[in-house]
């Protein structure tokens, strides 16, 4: 589809703009680290063909390209061979502008939601994770206008509703009367009437009356009459067998890290990445899984509820939640998952301790979203593994949590 440039509205949050990248000093480099595919855009690449010179003969031997795309090779020692002393050489001896766009931009991300794009920071990243949920305040969401390029075909009038209820959601994780449980009941009320309304042309209509109601009450506690009795009532066994599934999905993704370099600050985290993955497969993780997700993972979260009701805001913004399902369901169903999903892996990564650090809970947080969240197949495994469950048990996963 061809693009146009045009000028457009844009939405990101207040913490974007603000972030700065602390290059060598990042414990975890990502020009140090094996498993990413860093593609080179059309125009970075003529330039790096156009050099005549030694720099762009070096330049070009570390691109390969596949299926008309090109991109940096993988290499042995896990490092960009261009990352020299913690800083790139194509940034320190020819400048930024010959950076490809994904250097340039990362851990920014732009991506589109009804046609409209949206700018966030990867939680990928450890400093994204310390500089936009550990702090006091809550995230924010701005829009600002700016010439884009954006697909010249318009939105369609679903598209737009389904924008609303995604405004509402925002708003439902910024609502200071609820903690973050509530929040989690309240979405997943309002998620599951409005997937009960026809997905054709009455849709526009239908949606009108739901997100009015619940827009209304929001704020009032008495819509959780009865809700928290059942997730205190959730199966043990079904509740253990759930948490070790997600344990299994999370493991599936990190059963490919190779290639660590020795010298990252940050490598005996994965050397517990590779030790929680045999766990899983050998059936070890049943032994510590359920009572480290409750002596860890539950105070934590309770303790530090700043911090998850920020995660919340971004996850909704970053996993581009509903833009690629009509299915609003199985939407909050994968949701709930990566959110119950990202808390189990560290719980399995930190099992042998005796609390959990903010430090402990960063590493959690970005390796989950750099190996495993990434990932559209395993969000719809997740959202598969949940969508026949009740309410109530999706929710009583993380019993206890207030």
């Amino acid at each position: 589809m061809k693009k146009r440039a045009k000028r457009n509205t844009v939405i990101t949050t207040d913490t974007v703009q603000q972030f700065q990248c602390i290059m060598s000093a990042c414990e975890d480099n990502c020009c140090r680290n094996s498993g990413w595919t860093i593609s080179v855009d059309p125009v970075t690449y003529a330039k790096y063909k156009a050099m005549d010179d030694e720099m762009g003969e070096f330049i070009r031997s570390c691109i390969v390209e596949e299926d008309g795309v090109a991109k940096m090779k993988e290499f042995d020692d896990g490092k960009c061979p261009l990352l020299v002393d913690g800083l790139c050489r194509i940034h320190r001896d020819l400048g930024a502008e010959y950076l490809c766009t994904t250097c340039t931009t990362y851990p920014r991300v732009t991506t589109f939601f009804n046609k409209r794009p949206e700018c966030w920071l990867s939680l990928s990243c450890p400093e994204v994770v310390r500089w936009v949920l550990y702090r006091k305040e809550t995230t924010g969401i701005l829009e600002f206008t700016a010439q884009t390029r954006v697909h010249s075909n318009a939105s369609n009038a679903k598209d737009r509703e389904k924008s609303k209820v995604r405004e509402f959601l925002f708003d439902i994780a910024k609502c200071e009367k609820y903690s973050f449980m509530e929040k989690l009941i309240y979405m997943g009320l309002f998620m599951r009437s409005i997937s009960k309304l026809p997905l054709d042309s009455e849709f526009i209509r239908a949606i009108k009356e739901p997100l009015e109601t619940y827009r209304g009450n929001l704020g009032a506690k008495s819509i959780f009459s009865g809700v928290i009795d059942r997730l205190k009532n959730t199966d043990d066994e079904h509740r253990a067998n759930m948490l070790l599934q997600l344990s299994g999905v999370s493991a599936a993704a990190v059963s490919h890290i190779k290639k660590v370099p020795e010298d990252l600050p940050n490598a005996s985290y994965y050397k517990l990445m590779e030790t929680f993955y045999s766990d899983v497969t050998e059936g070890n993780a049943k032994d510590y899984l359920v009572e480290a997700f409750d002596r860890l993972i539950v105070p934590y979260v309770n303790d530090n509820a700043y911090v998850f009701n920020n995660y919340l805001t971004y996850v909704l913004l970053s996993s581009q939640f509903l833009a690629d399902t009509d299915d609003f369901a199985e939407a909050y169903a994968g949701f709930i998952g990566e959110i119950c999903a990202m808390l189990i892996f560290t719980a399995g990564l930190f099992h042998e301790n005796t609390s959990l650090s903010h430090e402990d809970m960063v590493v959690g947080i970005y390796l989950f979203h750099r190996r495993v969240s990434h990932s559209k197949k395993i969000r719809n495994s997740m959202a598969e593994m949940f969508k026949t469950e009740s309410l109530a048990f999706l929710l009583g996963i993380c019993r206890g949590i207030n």
